[in-house]
């Protein structure tokens, strides 16, 4: 309660108290109510609650549904894999200053968080996920866990760099538009890194001598990327009954599985 509220009330219950003593009306007992009330008018403490414009305590507000079910199961899935904080050296983590987070705080309320970051900002591409920073990193490990248990994060991982291998990129020309194999954000709605990871095993293993099979609704076996892997001595179309896989022109899905395959 502010001190002007106290005065106004303090007023008004003087006010009733004179009028009242006038008329004769006020008993003494009357009169040590009013004063014990009073009294612990005086003794309310000023700065208890803190209020906002509203009048309400200022709260940390928690926005909408859950944010990681939203994300596709593959972004899950690496979530999953760096929030792991037992991959990490201990040294790694307590000389991280940034950390991923996910989290449906407001970005102008993060400092009010258990966690109390120094600084905030959103991170690229995913919504709901932010980078925040400690200036002490030592502590931001146990910071962040507390602000986990709350519920307000549902994730947090430390930003660490690391070293990555070379991979084989083809220079097959029609390589670019193979997104499942590797995709660079390349179609529209496309998200960056999610396709079959597998461009690394090209380095080990060439698929020579392997023989793949495919049954599916039929194959263009005279595609630029099929047709010299092509063998027709094991290839037949149960649909035609005759030698034939080529597929109706709306039976795209045998070539595409064919293509994926042997790339792998």
């Amino acid at each position: 309660m502010q001190p002007s509220q106290i005065s106004r009330i303090s007023e008004s219950l003087g006010s009733r108290l004179r009028r009242t003593a006038k008329c004769g009306r006020l008993s003494t007992s009357g009169v040590r109510a009013v004063v014990i009330v009073l009294f612990m008018l005086v003794l309310t403490p000023f700065g208890g609650v803190v209020s906002g414009s509203s009048g309400l305590p200022e709260e940390i507000q928690i926005e909408g549904n859950e944010i990681m079910p939203s994300y596709s199961r593959a972004v899950q899935l690496a979530f999953e894999r760096v929030s792991d904080l037992d991959s990490y050296s201990e040294e790694a983590l307590t000389q991280t200053t940034d950390w991923l987070v996910v989290t449906r705080v407001p970005l102008d309320m993060h400092h009010l968080t258990k966690a109390s970051p120094d600084a905030s900002e959103a991170a690229p591409i995913l919504s709901g996920a932010y980078i925040w920073s400690f200036d002490n990193p030592t502590d931001a490990v146990k910071r962040l866990e507390i602000s986990l248990e709350a519920s307000e994060i549902e994730s947090f991982s430390p930003l660490v760099e690391k070293k990555q291998q070379p991979r084989l990129v083809p220079s097959d020309t029609e390589f670019g538009s193979q997104w499942h194999l590797r995709n660079t954000g390349q179609t529209s709605g496309g998200v960056v890194g999610e396709d079959a990871n597998v461009t690394a095993t090209w380095n080990v293993y060439t698929g020579r001598d392997v023989i793949i099979s495919v049954i599916d609704d039929g194959l263009d076996h005279n595609h630029s990327d099929i047709s010299p892997h092509y063998s027709s001595s094991y290839s037949y179309d149960w649909c035609d009954d005759d030698p034939d896989p080529t597929p109706s022109p709306w039976n795209g899905h045998g070539t595409a599985v064919a293509g994926v395959a042997q790339r792998l």
